[in-house]
């Protein structure tokens, strides 16, 4: 059957879905009745617009559908898109005005409810009227339930429920529904309802059940231990299974179905009663190609199955009719029903079809078997055989070229047998414990090898996934390729409803390479889920081994195309010789499109080895470490629109052969804010690798971040020894300028009382540089250090730990010290400290432990705190000692001059700059410019910078206060022999200053800004010097015109044929274009929104009364600190009071 077919038969069943509802919308009349029968009180004057639009859709769909079975060459896709216009009519009927619905129905309730029961009442019709047994089975289940409602607005109707979680539910064993449904487990067990639904059931399947008088025996056991007796139910359905009426009527085998009453130990259930013939064997043609028999096995005439909540199946045998309440012993015996459709007339049954493939199957079995003692461990079983499934992949339109490159024009099919059970621990596959299995073939058509067939079916509490693909092997040339689960799926959501069946495409392809010199192999996972291609690949040629890790992420989260990350690397030996002893042994790139760099991750995995998976894997192990190098890689370089990651790599050896090997990579973060990032490995081996005698493997992270004008390098050492004894450790580096100039320097960490500067993830967790002189069960010798270097402090300690333990007793204890050094105040603090302890069984007989304190030098403070502990006498030590002068250390004062003059006579505090945005486009000759000469650009500026604030107060400089000058401005500035002033061209130039660096700030510095722009310099623009020199020549300056095929006449060519694919590029750009002209001719001219420009924030000197800007000064849109500064300049006549400093912002205009 081909697809075209499939789908007629799917529109022949659509039709049947859709009639009661075509009907309903015929007449007023009928919609009236349909509506009252749904709970809506409609007069049958007319339809209501809102609905007369869905009797249009649904008469257009059902004469689309009648023309596509008529015709042969109609095509499916117009229909689908009509259905789903249906849809999307059924859908905007919940958002009408009030006015499109009668004034008898409430406008809320109707556009909340109706939709629903539209979908819900077509498909209940649909299964009652063609598929009952489908119907009274959703009913059975609780999956469909029918309630009658009555309420003051509307008319008594019934209320029609869908479940389709419950369905879903019981397809990956969960019977929690149906036990709420009927009150499984409860006293109020709704028993008889349920024995409704079970005959109903029977009666769809073509059986005749009966209801009949329980014989009294038989009752009486069933009501032994019972409650309340007289409640028991007195009725028995009979269910027969296998009748005959010739040459007399007889039932060879049926069961009776009753209720159990609750006792004191049990809660009510049910019992199945068999009753019938014994060994019964029986075969029957129902229709043509469908077969029912029976089989039974032992004694079953009068076995009653007894069946409780929280109990295992319990067996009476001779329960029918019985003489008195005594039943016999345990009984084996076996009971087999089969229901099998066979289509032997050469066209299989199509399960499922679509234009890139099939499903069909030969045979259908159903068979229910209970064998056993019917005991603890038995069970009941119920199988679904598909005999000779015949899977059929053709490549088509939408199959990928990749995938479509590999397959045979005619396909693939594979032949397997399949079966599916039902048991008491839910539903599986035949030979598996779960909704999942594999069956090998291994059988070859031509180049394609088809391995196995794997079958799947994901329920979940809202759709039903079945997938069915393979394992395919294919040889293209030297290349064989394994696709790992390519085949074909189906959705179902009921929900909405909603039905897709397309192509599962591979999860896994795996190569294998082998042409000539080159060989290898790799692999490429597909996730379905997060639409991501990720694989490895490592290869050799000859001495040259390359390693390619890519990851493609086809589905953005922000809904764009694509991202992607690949980084090749290729290694070769012997390594290039290079100068001076080094050696280039690799290289390598990464590039990321629509990624970024993830610093935070790259920092907490620096000690993960992380980098590894970064540089250069190893080609003999990246198969098999390849997911978790992907993984790495893919948390290192996430998703992100719009950024891009670049990068080149380089694999470096120093000695022959090598005895230092370095690995380092240098990647940008584009466009801005720009980042630039350094990774590097370092491996020493000393004195060879034979014999290594020092093993120092080290990891580098360096991370420039242009934006926050930040340099941090981390270092973490793994895996080293020293003379055979571990070392490891950690180190960090932190260079900030502009706004936030900071340094730090640490190996191993800093001093315990000094808090580390900021960023914590730079500094977090640094470890100590520490030596294992011993380590193992008995004795532990480990010896750590540190040192740290802040621009006010320098830091640095080491500790010695002990631990040896023998038959109980340990010995442990530790000797260290720590020092922290000021600069400026001068002071330090050092820390000694020492323990030993001996104990035994957890019990401490003996202890000593000291700590001294040193700090100075002004005063001098000793302490000395200390306690020995022998068995149990405990005896403290502790004092301090102060001596000498306690006057802090006086701090030299400086005048600013001395550094000011001497800044301006350096060469380096000169400069020349092009005006903002401007770049050179000229190229200067080297020998044109001397290194003491200044090059200046026609349209550039002269610049001259200093360290210290210009025009402003200074009563300090860093730490020392000042004496002699306290201002300082420049005036003016000679340029050969013009001078240059404020009024003829001199503008000042600014830098960030930290104002407590240059002011006694008190306790303002935590309520005024850490950093300031202040002038730092000026600058002098070339208009404002002028040159002498010769006058320029004048140049006459022509055009020469030139035609290019002059003489070309203009033509017109005959009408001729547009291809159809030609045309529907034309008519969509024609839609676009007219679309653009319809928006009004001033849209073409309507330029992009201006981007905003973040001003610096600037403060003004303001009336304390009334908040605007004072006029007894000019400062306005100036630094803190000058504005400060001009408040204080104030004459005494005006007290500072009556003025403060405010931002810009505040200041009422």
């Amino acid at each position: 059957m081909t697809r075209d077919e499939t789908f007629r038969s799917v529109c022949v069943e659509l039709i049947s879905l859709l009639t009661p509802l075509r009907e309903s919308l015929e007449s007023a009349d009928n919609f009236s009745a349909f509506m009252w029968k749904l709970g809506w009180n409609c007069p049958s004057v007319a339809i209501p617009q809102c609905v007369s639009n869905l009797s249009v859709k649904v008469n257009d769909f059902v004469q689309k559908v009648d023309a596509f079975l008529d015709s042969s060459s109609a095509s499916p896709d117009e229909l689908i898109v009509i259905l789903r216009s249906l849809l999307t009519a059924v859908g905007e009927i919940s958002s009408v005005s009030d006015t499109s619905i009668p004034s008898t129905i409430v406008a809320d309730e109707f556009r909340k409810e109706f939709p629903r029961q539209l979908i819900r009442e077509a498909v209940l019709a649909y299964l009652l009227n063609n598929r009952p047994f489908v119907s009274v089975l959703l009913s059975l289940l609780g999956v469909v339930s029918i309630e009658e409602i009555s309420g003051n607005t509307r008319p008594v109707h019934d209320e029609v429920t869908v479940d389709w979680e419950r369905l879903f539910a019981l397809l990956i064993g969960s019977f929690r529904h149906i036990a709420t449904t009927y009150r499984w487990g409860e006293s109020d067990f709704h028993g008889e309802q349920l024995l409704n639904q079970i005959a109903n059931l029977t009666v769809a399947m073509g059986c005749s059940p009966q209801i009949c008088e329980l014989p009294g025996g038989t009752k009486r056991i069933l009501a032994r231990g019972a409650i309340h007796p007289e409640l028991v139910q007195d009725w028995v359905l009979m269910i027969p299974i296998c009748r005959v009426a010739w040459p007399k009527p007889e039932t060879l085998l049926g069961v009776g179905i009753s209720v159990i009453p609750e006792s004191d130990a049990d809660l009510p259930g049910l019992a199945a009663i068999v009753y019938g013939a014994s060994g019964t064997c029986f075969e029957m043609e129902l229709s043509e190609g469908l077969v029912a028999r029976a089989r039974t096995e032992g004694d079953l005439s009068g076995l009653g199955i007894f069946v409780r909540p929280g109990k295992h199946v319990e067996a009476l045998p001779g329960l029918w009719d019985a003489a008195d309440e005594t039943t016999g012993s345990a009984v084996k015996a076996t009971l087999n029903l089969e229901l099998e459709q066979s289509y032997l007339d050469g066209s299989p049954k199509v399960l499922l079809s679509t234009g890139l493939g099939s499903v069909t199957v030969q045979t259908i079995r159903i068979v229910f078997e209970a064998k056993g003692g019917y005991q603890d461990g038995d069970d009941l079983c119920v199988e679904c055989f598909f005999d000779r499934i015949s899977v059929a992949i053709t490549p088509g339109d939408s199959t990928d070229s990749f995938v479509a490159a590999l397959l045979p024009n005619e396909g693939v099919t594979a032949t397997i047998d399949l079966n599916v059970q039902a048991s008491r621990s839910g539903l599986s596959f035949g030979g598996s414990g779960s909704l999942e299995v594999a069956l090998p073939l291994h059988f070859a058509v031509g180049p394609i090898e088809v391995m196995d067939i794997k079958v799947g079916l994901k329920p979940s509490l809202s759709t039903l996934v079945f997938n069915m693909g393979g394992t395919i092997s294919a040889t293209l040339g030297p290349v064989n390729v394994v696709l790992k689960g390519l085949g074909l799926g189906a959705s179902i959501d009921p929900s909405i409803p909603d039905l897709s069946i397309a192509a599962t495409p591979p999860v896994g392809v795996g190569l294998s390479i082998s042409a000539g010199g080159l060989f290898g192999g790799g692999f490429l996972d597909f996730d379905n889920d997060n639409k991501r291609y990720s694989g490895a690949l490592a290869l050799r040629f000859g001495e040259i081994a390359l390693a390619a890790i890519g990851i493609i992420t086809t589905k953005m989260p922000d809904g764009g195309k694509f991202s992607l990350l690949i980084s090749i690397c290729a290694t070769f030996t012997p390594p290039i010789q290079l100068s001076f002893g080094f050696t280039l042994s690799g290289v390598g790139g990464l590039i990321g499109i629509n990624r970024r760099m993830d610093v935070e991750a790259l920092r907490t995995g620096l000690k993960a080895g992380t980098l590894g998976s970064i540089l250069f894997p190893d080609p003999e192990s990246l198969i098999p470490n390849a997911a978790r190098i992907i993984s790495d890689m893919g948390t290192a370089f996430p998703v992100q629109e719009g950024r891009y990651v670049v990068g080149p790599m380089v694999k470096l050896g120093w000695g022959s052969p090598n005895i230092i090997t370095a690995d380092v990579g240098i990647f940008l973060e584009l466009p801005e804010p720009v980042k630039a990032v350094i990774l590097g490995q370092l491996v020493t081996i000393l004195p060879e690798k034979t014999n290594p005698q020092i093993v120092i493997r080290l990891d580098v992270l360096g991370v420039l971040e242009f934006s926050k004008r930040q340099l941090t390098f981390q270092a973490a050492l793994y895996d080293s020894t020293v003379m055979g004894y571990p070392v490891s450790g950690d180190s960090a580096f932190l260079l900030g300028w502009g706004d936030d100039p900071r340094f730090a320097l640490s190996l191993g960490g800093f001093h315990p009382r000094f808090t580390a500067p900021e960023p914590p993830t730079v500094f977090a967790n640094l470890r100590r540089l520490s030596i294992d002189i011993c380590a193992n069960s008995s004795l532990h010798l480990t010896c750590a250090a540190y040192q740290a270097l802040t621009p006010n402090s320098l830091q640095f300690g080491a500790q010695l730990d002990l631990h040896a333990e023998k038959a109980g007793a340990k010995l442990t204890g530790h000797l260290g010290f720590d020092t922290l050094i000021y600069f400026s105040p001068f002071s330090f603090d050092v820390t000694m400290n020492a323990k030993v302890k001996i104990s035994y069984g957890g019990e401490t007989f003996a202890a000593i432990e000291m700590t001294l304190w040193l700090s100075g030098p002004r005063p001098w403070v000793g302490r000395v705190k200390a306690k020995i502990k022998l068995l149990f006498i405990t005896v403290p030590i502790k004092f301090a000692v102060t001596w000498g002068d306690e006057t802090p250390i006086p701090i030299a004062a400086v005048d600013p001059w001395l550094d000011v003059q001497r800044v301006l006579q350096l060469r380096e505090s000169w400069s020349s700059s092009l005006p903002a945005g401007k770049t050179m486009v000229e190229v200067l000759r080297g020998d044109m410019v001397q290194d003491e000469q200044l090059v200046l650009h026609p349209l550039g500026r002269l610049e001259v910078r200093q360290k210290v604030p210009l025009g402003m107060v200074l009563s300090r400089a860093s730490s020392a206060p000042i004496t002699g000058h306290n201002r300082f401005e420049i005036e003016s500035v000679m340029v050969g022999d013009y001078e240059i002033n404020k009024s003829t061209g001199l503008v000042p130039v600014e830098e960030f200053f930290a104002r407590g660096q240059w002011e006694d700030l008190g306790d303002r510095a935590l309520s005024v800004p850490s950093f300031e722009k202040m002038q730092a310099g000026v600058a002098v623009s070339t208009g404002a010097v002028q040159i002498c020199g010769d006058p320029a020549p004048p140049i006459n300056s022509e055009y020469e015109t030139i035609f290019i095929d002059e003489n070309r006449l203009s033509s017109t060519s005959g009408p001729h044929a547009v291809p159809k694919s030609m045309m529907a590029g034309v008519l969509d750009a024609r839609i676009k274009r007219d679309a653009r002209r319809r928006a009004g001719p001033q849209s073409r001219f309507v330029c992009k929104p201006s981007a905003f420009t973040v001003l610096e924030e600037g403060y003004s000197v303001a009336d304390a009364d009334s908040v605007t800007r004072s006029d007894k000064t000019n400062a306005q849109h100036i630094s803190r600190m000058k504005a400060d500064q001009s408040l204080c300049a104030l004459p005494k006549a005006s007290p500072a009071k009556a003025c403060f400093v405010v931002p810009d912002y505040e200041v009422v205009l």
